[in-house]
């Protein structure tokens, strides 16, 4: 879900929540602000910021987790 978008030139700023439901059904919820920079409209970079809102506790670094 967008909560904000603003965008100059060839950046793009959102603020977002995730929903997430994991394979044993667990449900979590995270908060995203992000910053994407565009060349030819395509999105070259993109660095985010991302929170737990609601979920297990482990799962704090479901945004960056690999």
């Amino acid at each position: 879900t967008i909560l904000a978008i603003a965008e100059e030139a060839n950046t793009v700023f959102t603020h977002h929540h995730v929903s997430v439901i994991k394979r044993d059904g667990q449900q979590s919820e995270i908060e995203v602000m992000a910053r994407f920079t565009l060349c030819a409209q395509r999105i070259a970079r993109c660095n985010e910021l991302t929170r737990l809102i609601r979920g297990a506790k482990e799962d704090h670094d479901l945004g960056s987790r690999n």
